[in-house]
């Protein structure tokens, strides 16, 4: 018996690659052709995977598959041209390109990281909206901290019948930098 369920589920399971992807017009389902064991390649089949993530892999992409009739349908892939270091206990999601690599990180100790050339804060309505408002209000900040800064380092005290110049303060303030402002501006 136990013979007899392996050879059926030989036959169910297999291993293959993705050779070419696109998007469904109406659906927006990703479809992959996939070429199986022996040559067997079927065209455009559904990609399967988790409902909340959508992504669309690269051809060569490592699939296994389940046979349901003729379809071959993709359940899980891996690709290990774009292996990278992950910690224990973090997760990482990132892009399946080695030229521009991307990245959200998140983190055993609660911390999310963002990697990538740039970083966009967008949301449904204006792309851009959410990003400008946070990049002026760094800019603003960043106006109001280097006034603060230099009325501070140029403020002198005049001693009382004195006859010589005023003594600077010892201890300078000196340029504030903009953190918020400069990661922007340095992320894109």
């Amino acid at each position: 018996m136990r013979r007899q369920i392996m050879q059926i589920l030989e036959g169910l399971f297999g291993f293959g690659r993705v050779t070419a992807t696109k998007q469904a017009t109406q659906t927006k389902q990703v479809l992959a052709s996939i070429a199986g064991n022996e040559s067997e390649e079927r065209p455009y089949q559904s990609l399967w995977g988790h409902a909340a993530i959508v992504y669309r892999p690269p051809a060569d992409t490592e699939v296994i598959y389940v046979r349901m009739g003729e379809e071959m349908v993709p359940i899980a892939s891996r690709d290990v041209r774009f292996s990278i270091d992950v910690d224990e206990g973090e997760v990482v999601i990132r892009n399946l390109r080695s030229g521009s690599p991307a990245r959200i990180r998140l983190r055993e100790d609660g911390q999310i990281v963002l990697e990538g050339g740039v970083v966009r804060i967008v949301d449904a309505g204006d792309a851009y909206s959410v990003a400008t408002k946070a990049l002026a209000l760094a800019e603003s900040v960043d106006n109001r901290l280097s006034t603060v800064a230099t009325k501070f380092d140029n403020h002198t005290h005049l001693e009382t019948g004195a006859t010589t110049d005023p003594v600077l303060p010892a201890q300078r303030i000196g340029a504030l930098a903009s953190v918020a402002s400069n990661q922007i501006y340095s992320k894109g």
